[in-house]
């Protein structure tokens, strides 16, 4: 029979939900990293709400969680009420990992001196929970960083350039309700350049009547996807930042096989993009 003291408390039964909310946090981990998730993580660095949030100076891997739940800004309990909200009823936190350490002490090899060092013995489970799931004072305004380049390019074609967090887990988007915009929740130049290469292929297809369809289509992904590492390489970035577009593209073909004829199939379309793309920003720059 389970020990329980006077109020209640299981030892044992704590310790194995303990056991457990870490094991579900490093196999999401894990999932995200075989998807993925790990170079694009690295690569990107999202726009969040507060650039205090004290997920700023959390690890890859439990910012990678936070991505999971889908926000942008997560905290504690009493963190939430430091900046005056409060978690709304009913609202269920996600577990992030907190290393547990012990002080042990050696004996340098070199010297002979004793040292005392941390040493690693697990992890514990901390809830925290999504800002979306917070009611209160409003966090500070975001200051956007300087404009990727070609955002005159938006700018030409009317398009209204805006940074905040990510809605849905994505980097950034383009829609066209209620008058064009380009959202964009990563720093990174890349997602402007996937974003603006929709833009133009949208104008593409209105020359001859059409329209982007819905959603994330394969064409679509993968046009876009091909005009942001291509512009990438024109503005000088290394093979190595641009060399996961070929995995977000490979996701959407399904496989590399069905990608290399996806990509001899839409190629031209692409080229026409990014031609629109480098004419306009041209013409902008003499006008």
């Amino acid at each position: 029979m389970a020990y329980r003291n006077a109020a209640g408390y299981d030892p044992q039964a704590a310790e194995e939900t303990r056991k457990e909310r870490v094991a579900q946090a490093m196999e999401e981990i894990l999932r995200l990293a075989k998807a993925g998730g790990l170079p694009a993580e690295i690569a990107h660095h999202l726009v969040t709400a507060d650039p205090n949030a004290p997920s700023h100076q959390w690890s890859l891997a439990n910012r990678m969680l936070m991505r999971a739940a889908k926000t942008a800004d997560a905290r504690g309990y009493r963190q939430w009420q430091d900046v005056g909200r409060h978690v709304v009823k009913g609202a269920k936190a996600f577990y992030i990992l907190a290393p547990r350490t012990v002080t042990i002490t050696e004996t340098d090899p070199e010297t002979g001196e004793e040292v005392k060092r941390p040493k690693l013995i697990g992890f514990l489970a901390v809830p925290v929970f999504r800002v979306e799931d917070t009611e209160g004072e409003p966090l500070p305004a975001y200051n956007p960083p300087p404009p990727p380049p070609l955002a005159d390019v938006a700018k030409v074609w009317g398009i209204r350039l805006e940074y905040g967090p990510t809605g849905d887990g994505e980097y950034g988007y383009y829609s066209r309700t209620g008058g064009e915009v380009i959202h964009l929740s990563s720093q990174d130049p890349d997602t402007y350049w996937h974003e603006i290469g929709h833009a133009a292929h949208a104008r593409l297809l209105a020359r001859e009547g059409k329209a982007l369809a819905g959603g994330q289509q394969v064409d679509q992904e993968v046009i876009a996807e091909l005009v942001a590492a291509t512009i990438g390489r024109i503005e000088g970035r290394p093979v190595g930042e641009t060399a996961w577009a070929l995995r977000y593209m490979e996701g959407y073909s399904g496989s590399r096989e069905r990608l290399v004829g996806d990509l001899m199939r839409l190629a031209d379309t692409a080229e026409a993009c990014i031609r629109m793309i480098l004419d306009t920003a041209a013409q902008a720059a003499a006008a």
